[in-house]
């Protein structure tokens, strides 16, 4: 008799374990339930607000970025006008201050050379945007520091990085390309004539730009009759003449001559008398 009282007390045991295991079961299922339909809430509240963030640039995009290829820089400053804005359009604003900052940076070949700055800074920290200012405006400047260790050909690379910081994040990116492509300079040489009366200034141009040239007006006078320096703009400074012969008035592989008339029968020296 004791032994079915035994027995009977263990089922009811086992039956109350199974009913408390099941209840905390029920409670943790109800639990989860209810914390993912916080969390989706939100979710769905932030993407709301930031789908109202505007914050925007000329040259930038979220992503990858854009991309610019500059052809035939020769290693001499670029600059680069670029903005940073917290709108889309007149309808469309951010309503919330929003601070960001704006990175330069050399990828790849050429780190060492080529100097890449935002209004003279690698790094512009704690910009701010709001209401009463909705848009800055930026230069972005590129030099190579010695154009000699710049190789013919080469494909240069600067990233500019735009990113906020608050109310939210987003990163935009510009990637520049600079093709390095060496000037090819002119060649300059001097012949005095026989008689002694004049000398002919020799131009090669192989690469057309515009020939400054120097001359000493006490020993020599510009033959204007050439109509390469036809009415040319002529400054005189302490005995000293210049004038700019305009590319426009060059062709590539060309060869140009320029008379000076001597004022005394003496030698004159391409560097010394005449500079260009």
């Amino acid at each position: 008799m004791r032994g079915r009282i035994v027995l009977k007390d263990s089922k009811i045991e086992i039956g109350i374990k199974i009913m408390m295991f099941v209840s905390v079961v029920i409670f943790f299922l109800l639990l989860s339930f209810a914390i993912s339909k916080y969390v989706i809430h939100v979710e769905d509240i932030h993407q709301v607000e930031s789908s109202q963030f505007y914050f925007e640039s000329n040259i930038a995009e979220v992503g990858t970025g854009t991309v610019y290829t500059i052809y035939d820089w020769d290693g001499s400053e670029k600059i680069i006008n670029f903005n940073v804005k917290n709108y889309l359009n007149e309808l469309l604003k951010t309503n919330e201050e929003i601070i960001y900052n704006i990175t330069a940076e050399v990828i790849g070949e050429g780190q060492n050379n080529i100097n890449a700055t935002i209004e003279n800074q690698k790094v512009v920290e704690n910009e701010k945007l709001d209401l009463s200012s909705n848009e800055k405006q930026y230069l972005l400047n590129i030099v190579a520091k010695d154009k000699e260790q710049l190789i013919p050909g080469t494909e240069y690379n600067v990233k500019l990085t735009i990113s906020s910081v608050s109310p939210y994040k987003k990163e935009l990116v510009a990637n520049i390309k600079l093709v390095y492509h060496q000037m090819e300079t002119n060649e300059f040489s001097l012949i005095n004539s026989e008689n002694g009366e004049y000398v002919t200034l020799n131009i090669k141009v192989n690469q057309p730009q515009d020939i400054i040239i120097k001359y000493n007006n006490n020993k020599l006078i510009l033959d204007e009759s050439n109509y390469i320096v036809n009415n040319v703009n002529i400054t005189e400074v302490d005995g000293v003449s210049t004038f700019t012969i305009s590319k426009d008035r060059l062709e590539k592989d060309n060869n140009y001559e320029i008379y000076f008339i001597k004022r005394q029968q003496e030698m004159i020296i391409l560097g010394t008398d005449i500079e260009v």
